[in-house]
């Protein structure tokens, strides 16, 4: 087979004194088939939990963002309400001092 590379994770070597009958050659076959998927079906599963991590990772990272938002939201929050009652006081006294005027003046 020409332009085809195959992974072998290892070579396993048996010997007889007998020569080995059909059903026990297909059976070592299957063996090593069986060993090549596990081998697949591990590096795919260290695939997908490399990319689980790096998600999660994102994640967090994004959670942090949105907390530190939030928390900077509250901020503005707070610092508006206090302009409000600022304000809110300005208005008051000027309406205390402006309807204690007489007319006239």
């Amino acid at each position: 087979m020409t332009g085809y590379l195959v992974y072998c994770p290892g070579i396993i070597k048996l010997a007889s004194f007998n020569e080995f009958d059909g059903h026990e050659i297909k059976f070592l076959e299957t063996l090593g088939e069986n060993s090549f998927k596990t081998q697949r079906l591990l590096e795919d599963t260290q695939q997908k939990a490399e990319e689980l991590q790096a998600q999660e990772e994102e994640m967090r990272q994004n959670q942090e963002e949105l907390q530190a938002s939030q928390e900077e939201m509250l901020r503005q929050r707070g610092d508006l309400e206090a302009e409000v009652a600022r304000l809110q006081k300005k208005i008051e006294a000027y309406e205390f001092v402006t309807s204690n005027q007489p007319n006239g003046q």
